[in-house]
Protein backbone atom coordinates (compact mmCIF):
# COMPACT_ATOMS: atom_id res chain seq x y z
CA UNK A 1 0.00 0.00 0.00
CA UNK A 2 1.31 3.76 -1.00
CA UNK A 3 0.76 7.04 0.71
CA UNK A 4 2.14 10.19 -0.36
CA UNK A 5 3.25 12.94 2.01
CA UNK A 6 2.68 16.15 1.56
CA UNK A 7 5.89 18.90 2.66
CA UNK A 8 3.39 21.83 2.80
CA UNK A 9 -0.34 22.18 2.55
CA UNK A 10 -1.33 26.00 2.34
CA UNK A 11 -4.44 28.07 2.99
CA UNK A 12 -7.48 27.03 0.76
CA UNK A 13 -7.56 30.99 -0.53
CA UNK A 14 -4.65 30.78 -2.31
CA UNK A 15 -5.86 27.84 -4.66
CA UNK A 16 -5.85 29.00 -8.48
CA UNK A 17 -9.51 27.59 -9.50
CA UNK A 18 -8.84 28.50 -13.02
CA UNK A 19 -6.48 26.31 -13.31
CA UNK A 20 -6.06 22.27 -13.33
CA UNK A 21 -7.21 21.08 -9.17
CA UNK A 22 -7.23 17.77 -8.44
CA UNK A 23 -9.80 17.74 -5.16
CA UNK A 24 -9.88 15.15 -2.18
CA UNK A 25 -12.76 14.79 -0.45
CA UNK A 26 -13.30 13.03 2.95
CA UNK A 27 -9.08 13.45 2.64
CA UNK A 28 -9.03 11.51 6.08
CA UNK A 29 -11.03 8.15 5.07
CA UNK A 30 -10.12 5.54 3.29
CA UNK A 31 -10.44 5.82 0.43
CA UNK A 32 -11.16 9.20 -0.21
CA UNK A 33 -12.76 10.46 -2.94
CA UNK A 34 -11.71 12.15 -5.89
CA UNK A 35 -12.66 14.80 -8.22
CA UNK A 36 -11.18 17.96 -10.97
CA UNK A 37 -12.09 21.03 -11.60
CA UNK A 38 -11.06 23.57 -13.72
CA UNK A 39 -11.99 26.70 -14.96
CA UNK A 40 -14.19 27.17 -11.75
CA UNK A 41 -16.26 23.83 -12.91
CA UNK A 42 -16.33 20.74 -11.19
CA UNK A 43 -15.99 17.07 -12.69
CA UNK A 44 -15.98 13.85 -10.19
CA UNK A 45 -17.06 10.13 -11.48
CA UNK A 46 -19.03 8.38 -8.67
CA UNK A 47 -20.70 5.30 -8.25
CA UNK A 48 -23.91 6.18 -8.90
CA UNK A 49 -23.11 8.66 -11.89
CA UNK A 50 -21.24 11.81 -12.13
CA UNK A 51 -20.97 15.07 -11.72
CA UNK A 52 -19.99 17.17 -14.88
CA UNK A 53 -19.09 21.60 -15.04
CA UNK A 54 -20.97 22.20 -11.34
CA UNK A 55 -19.73 25.57 -10.50
CA UNK A 56 -17.02 24.96 -7.47
CA UNK A 57 -18.77 27.74 -5.21
CA UNK A 58 -21.62 25.04 -5.18
CA UNK A 59 -19.01 21.88 -4.03
CA UNK A 60 -17.20 24.83 -1.78
CA UNK A 61 -20.75 25.34 0.02
CA UNK A 62 -21.44 21.45 0.43
CA UNK A 63 -17.68 21.07 1.55
CA UNK A 64 -18.22 23.75 4.35
CA UNK A 65 -21.88 22.82 5.05
CA UNK A 66 -21.35 18.93 5.63
CA UNK A 67 -17.47 19.74 7.07
CA UNK A 68 -15.93 17.22 4.60
CA UNK A 69 -12.10 17.36 5.35
CA UNK A 70 -11.02 18.34 1.64
CA UNK A 71 -7.29 18.50 0.31
CA UNK A 72 -6.46 20.77 -2.94
CA UNK A 73 -3.92 19.81 -5.51
CA UNK A 74 -3.32 22.63 -7.73
CA UNK A 75 -1.18 21.57 -11.05
CA UNK A 76 0.30 23.01 -13.90
CA UNK A 77 -0.80 21.65 -16.63
CA UNK A 78 -2.03 23.08 -19.88
CA UNK A 79 -6.10 21.42 -20.16
CA UNK A 80 -8.38 22.85 -21.26
CA UNK A 81 -12.29 22.63 -19.79
CA UNK A 82 -13.27 21.31 -23.35
CA UNK A 83 -10.79 18.52 -22.92
CA UNK A 84 -11.97 17.37 -19.53
CA UNK A 85 -15.65 17.44 -20.93
CA UNK A 86 -14.49 15.23 -23.18
CA UNK A 87 -12.85 12.91 -20.42
CA UNK A 88 -15.78 12.73 -18.37
CA UNK A 89 -18.26 11.95 -20.87
CA UNK A 90 -16.55 8.32 -21.89
CA UNK A 91 -17.64 7.32 -18.37
CA UNK A 92 -20.91 6.63 -17.34
CA UNK A 93 -19.90 5.79 -13.56
CA UNK A 94 -17.31 4.55 -11.18
CA UNK A 95 -17.45 0.47 -11.07
CA UNK A 96 -17.78 0.02 -15.19
CA UNK A 97 -15.34 -1.67 -16.37
CA UNK A 98 -12.43 -1.08 -13.18
CA UNK A 99 -13.23 2.73 -13.46
CA UNK A 100 -13.10 4.52 -10.72
CA UNK A 101 -13.31 8.16 -9.66
CA UNK A 102 -9.39 8.39 -10.21
CA UNK A 103 -9.93 6.94 -14.11
CA UNK A 104 -10.76 10.37 -15.71
CA UNK A 105 -8.08 12.13 -13.97
CA UNK A 106 -5.32 9.51 -14.57
CA UNK A 107 -5.70 10.02 -18.38
CA UNK A 108 -6.46 13.44 -18.49
CA UNK A 109 -2.78 14.16 -16.77
CA UNK A 110 -0.91 11.15 -18.69
CA UNK A 111 -0.94 9.09 -15.89
CA UNK A 112 -3.17 6.55 -16.91
CA UNK A 113 -1.14 3.71 -15.45
CA UNK A 114 -1.67 5.12 -12.21
CA UNK A 115 -4.84 3.14 -9.95
CA UNK A 116 -4.46 5.16 -6.95
CA UNK A 117 -3.88 8.83 -6.29
CA UNK A 118 -1.08 8.41 -4.50
CA UNK A 119 0.70 6.93 -7.32
CA UNK A 120 -0.82 9.36 -9.74
CA UNK A 121 0.34 12.15 -6.97
CA UNK A 122 4.13 10.36 -7.12
CA UNK A 123 3.98 10.43 -10.97
CA UNK A 124 2.94 14.11 -11.55
CA UNK A 125 5.09 15.39 -8.27
CA UNK A 126 7.01 18.25 -10.51
CA UNK A 127 3.56 19.58 -11.98
CA UNK A 128 2.29 19.97 -8.11
CA UNK A 129 2.41 23.96 -7.72
CA UNK A 130 0.04 23.94 -4.60
CA UNK A 131 -1.42 22.05 -1.84
CA UNK A 132 -4.26 23.69 0.03
CA UNK A 133 -6.46 22.13 2.50
CA UNK A 134 -10.29 23.20 3.83
CA UNK A 135 -11.25 20.97 7.17
CA UNK A 136 -8.71 19.36 7.94
CA UNK A 137 -7.18 17.89 10.94
CA UNK A 138 -4.11 20.31 11.58
CA UNK A 139 -1.46 16.99 11.98
CA UNK A 140 -2.75 16.11 8.38
CA UNK A 141 0.16 15.31 6.32
CA UNK A 142 -0.32 12.34 4.50
CA UNK A 143 -3.13 10.62 1.96
CA UNK A 144 -4.48 7.46 4.06
CA UNK A 145 -2.98 4.05 2.90
CA UNK A 146 -5.15 1.85 0.84
CA UNK A 147 -4.98 -1.15 -1.14
CA UNK A 148 -6.84 -1.08 -4.34
CA UNK A 149 -9.37 -3.97 -3.06
CA UNK A 150 -10.10 -1.56 -1.12
CA UNK A 151 -11.47 1.05 -3.48
CA UNK A 152 -13.57 -1.50 -5.51
CA UNK A 153 -14.74 -2.75 -2.49
CA UNK A 154 -16.11 0.56 -1.19
CA UNK A 155 -17.34 1.69 -4.68
CA UNK A 156 -19.25 -1.89 -4.13
CA UNK A 157 -20.63 -0.80 -0.90
CA UNK A 158 -21.68 2.51 -2.52
CA UNK A 159 -24.20 0.65 -5.03
CA UNK A 160 -25.72 -1.42 -2.61
CA UNK A 161 -26.10 2.18 -0.68
CA UNK A 162 -27.66 4.30 -3.35
CA UNK A 163 -29.88 0.94 -4.27
CA UNK A 164 -28.09 -0.46 -7.59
Amino acid sequence: MISYHFTHIGDFNQVDFNKPVIWVLNATKTPPHIGLSIENKYFSLKANGKDESIDIKNIIDLVDRKQIPTLFIELDLHLSLNEVEKSYQKFNKAGENQSTCLSPISQLVDASSARQLSELLQQIDGKITRVAGLILPQDYQALPSYSIETIHQHIEDLKIYVGE
